[in-house]
């Protein structure tokens, strides 16, 4: 205590200099060697690195930030600059111990351990947190909240501990394999229940399949080999657009009997009609590898992710199950989907029409052939087995009357 008097009551005691012999720093405890920059106290005889200091004035300026904030009610700001100083204690303490060659010692006692797991399973707005917000979001939260408890709790050095296990990317991953994930597994149990589909669930099917689309934060990725109109038209009338800003949708064309003209239009209309407030993009797979891989359905989103059936089989009440996807499957899907998406075989049905159209020709896998009718030469839209005689529909009637 008399220490810090010294340092805050006396700054004009303190000059700057070029340390002339070794010492000890008042403030860290390290050593200071010959021609370190330090301040130096001459009437108390106690000298401080020069970087010490400006970290003490620091956390001292963060503390009278800290009450002026909370006096005036506004308590965001408040945890926000304790949470500042908070860290650059946690770090000055693993600088010494770093600087010793030693670990942080941390004395264990069982009844606060019990209390600090205690505090962070009935911590409410974490609990909000996993059931409402995008995972990588809960993990943000977690990690503050849990290093505050710890420090709170379990004292100053097992927050220091804490925070050395959270510094860097690997770190912080193994952090949220071993811990974070466990919480909010817990909290989000029965959050995402598998969804049975069965003709004896008719009525129920597409309901099920719809909630899962309204569950889906900011936005939709949806991959099915076999996406056609049907499906647009059913994704189009389900999502949330005051959450949903974004939607990918990947499709084959080597599925057959999808992808058509009719698609290319409306997919055109909606993008268009969309353009202000969401953007909605169709992709189609020209490559066989790409195709082979893509075989499951599934819709992904910032805070959910399911493994889905096919429009049809919900429809038709095949057996087959709508499941919630765990959120390290879902991050790595994303990370599949979107690799995907910037494959330059993978085309846009709308800017890549022409593209796409000659594909089909070629492969023969359209839904539907624009053709010149062979009589009154109009374009139409015609079956694949009618595309090498085309005849329109009212051509075709008045031939046959």
């Amino acid at each position: 205590m008399q220490i810090r008097k010294t340092i805050l009551s006396e700054a004009n005691a303190w000059r700057k200099i070029n340390a002339r012999y070794p010492g000890k720093c008042v403030l860290c405890q390290g050593e200071i060697m010959q021609g370190d920059a330090i301040e130096n106290n001459s009437e108390q005889r106690i000298n401080r690195h020069e970087k010490c200091a400006k970290e003490l004035y620091e956390k001292e300026n963060l503390k009278n930030e800290i009450i002026k904030f909370f006096i005036i009610g506004n308590n965001e700001k408040a945890i926000k600059y304790y949470e500042k100083m908070i860290e650059i204690e946690a770090n000055n303490i693993i600088k010494n111990y770093e600087l010793k060659n030693e670990s942080i010692p941390l004395k264990r006692n069982d009844e606060k351990i019990k209390e600090f797991k205690l505090k962070i399973k009935n911590d409410q707005e974490l609990k909000n947190a996993a059931n409402n917000l995008p995972y990588v979001e809960f993990i943000e939260i977690f990690r503050k909240k849990y290093l505050n408890y710890s420090k709170v709790i379990l004292g100053d050095n097992f927050h220091a501990y804490m925070v050395s296990k959270n510094k860097g990317v690997e770190l912080c991953k193994k952090f949220d394999d071993e811990v974070t994930h466990e919480f909010y597994s817990n909290w989000t149990k029965g959050k995402n229940k598998q969804k049975t589909i069965s003709k004896n669930t008719l009525a129920s099917n597409m309901r099920y399949f719809t909630n899962s689309i309204k569950e889906c934060n900011e936005y939709i990725f949806w991959v099915d080999r076999y996406h056609d109109k049907e499906s647009m038209k059913i994704l189009i009338s389900s999502f949330d657009q005051t959450k949903v800003k974004d939607i990918k949708i990947i499709a084959s064309g080597f599925a057959g009997g999808t992808i058509d003209y009719e698609l290319y239009s409306y997919i055109q209309s909606i993008t268009k009609e969309f353009e202000n407030d969401i953007s909605l993009s169709f992709k189609i797979i020209t490559n066989r590898d790409t195709h082979r891989d893509t075989h499951n359905r599934y819709i992904l989103s910032s805070n959910v992710g399911f493994d889905v059936p096919s429009i049809d089989a919900i429809q038709k009440g095949q057996d087959s199950t709508i499941n919630p996807l765990e959120p390290k499957i879902l991050e790595h899907k994303k990370e599949v989907f979107l690799k995907n998406w910037e494959n330059e075989q993978v085309l846009d049905i709308v800017k890549d029409w022409q593209k796409i159209s000659k594909f089909l020709e070629e492969n023969g896998n359209a839904k539907s052939y624009r053709r010149e009718c062979q009589k009154c030469k109009n374009v139409f839209s015609c079956k694949p087995q009618y595309r090498d005689n085309p005849t329109c529909l009212e051509c075709f009637r008045n031939t046959k009357h």
